[in-house]
């Protein structure tokens, strides 16, 4: 094939996932403004669409849209068939792996769950994975997917789609989940850290939808972060990049960390242990004597030790990352909202760049779910940078 037939079909490639991206993620849109955002002719546009309507990947909506509020003709909207596109899911964390399908507008349209039990090895990690996969394929044919995306607690190999030695997880270690995936499936696997991947949903679903720089921070049983750098993951040079957990705050008088290192950020925002210090049952209950006012001094004391935990850490992303955006998510977030306020005063004049501009501090768009939510939008960001093509088989019914 001439390379310069091979370069127009590059193009149109390029030209077609950033339509698909920008009506996956802002919504349905006319060919006039797609166009002024994309930086495309109209005539290029309509080429282009007529294709993808061609194709069943797009298709015009009853909606008609006024382009930047003016008055006058008003334009057909396109939008993406729901369950055209789709992807699966694994949220693999310290005590559960959940299965999830979404399509390429951030639809959940499946989700199950079963618990890791303990003393469980690799072997039993695995059968809980196909466990699963079988029931969510006897419901959607395996050709409804695109690709499976994973999302898993670190440290991960995302070269070797391996689950390398987290902490505290039983007795799986160097665990080579794409490999076994492969043998089962037809599908192309790919994975993140688990705070990588809920930046990337932040990014392409959540609150960062507009962002090209954005730092996720996920406060839950551990602490860890995720960042789109440029608009893209940024995981270093062999994906272990912004393990925050065991920054140490306090390395001379610190608490203990089992690392063996002082005040390692851990030791203070860990929901687990901030519950298990409390003598809380359930994040719920401390939330509602929170809300009521009606908590002990230890508990305020250690409240207020969180806070001061959580502020070092966001100073410290604010200078090292220089975001757009800090979104705070997980369990530990919600203990974190009513400070929200005064934390981005705070940060705004501590930060070494507050001269030149505000980054925004906010919380996730979906709470607890956003390593989840991550997990099949690592397949989509595949799509929409043409390393997967966007449909592998049928559409979800």
């Amino acid at each position: 094939m001439p390379t310069s037939v091979k370069n127009l079909q590059y193009l149109k490639a390029t030209n077609q996932a950033s339509i698909l991206r920008h009506l996956a993620t802002m919504g349905p849109t006319s060919r006039v403004e797609l166009a002024h955002k994309l930086g495309l002719s109209k005539m290029a546009i309509t080429n282009l669409v007529a294709d993808m309507i061609q194709d069943d990947l797009v298709f015009e909506t009853d909606q008609k849209i006024s382009h930047n509020g003016m008055t006058g003709r008003k334009s057909i909207a396109l939008d993406i068939p729901d369950c055209r596109i789709n992807a699966v899911g694994l949220f693999i964390e310290r005590f559960a792996i959940h299965c999830n399908a979404m399509d390429i507008k951030g639809r959940q349209f499946y989700y199950d769950k079963l618990p890791i039990p303990p003393e469980s090895d690799n072997a039993a990690a695995m059968e809980i994975i196909f466990r699963l996969l079988d029931r969510l394929f006897q419901k959607y044919s395996e050709d409804t997917f695109s690709g499976i995306g994973i999302s898993s607690i670190g440290p991960v190999d995302l070269n070797s789609v391996t689950i390398l030695h987290p902490t505290n997880f039983y007795h799986i270690s160097n665990l080579p989940v794409g490999k076994f995936l492969r043998e089962k499936t037809r599908l192309p696997i790919f994975m993140l850290n688990c705070m990588s991947a809920a930046a990337l949903a932040e990014r392409l679903y959540g609150n960062a939808k507009n962002c090209n720089h954005v730092v996720y921070l996920g406060l839950g049983s551990g602490v860890g972060a995720g960042a789109v750098i440029n608009g893209n993951i940024f995981t270093g040079s062999k994906g272990f990049a912004s393990e925050l957990g065991h920054m140490s705050i306090d390395p001379i008088r610190g608490r203990k960390c089992f690392c063996g290192q002082r005040g390692c950020l851990e030791t203070y925002t860990s929901t687990y242990s901030i519950l298990k210090r409390l003598r809380y049952p359930s994040m719920e209950q401390l939330l509602k004597d929170i809300e009521a006012n009606c908590f002990t001094d230890k508990a305020r004391e250690e409240l207020s030790t969180f806070y001061q935990a959580v502020r070092s850490a966001i100073i410290a992303i604010a200078n090292i990352y220089d975001p757009e955006m800090i979104v705070v998510g997980d369990q530990g977030s919600q203990l974190l909202e009513p400070y929200l306020p005064k934390l981005q005063k705070e940060l705004h004049i501590l930060m070494i760049q507050h001269d030149l501009h505000d980054i925004t501090l906010t919380t996730s768009a979906f709470q607890n779910q956003t390593s989840l939510i991550g997990a099949p939008s690592i397949i989509f960001d595949r799509i929409f940078s043409k390393v997967l093509p966007p449909f592998n088989g049928i559409k979800a019914s």
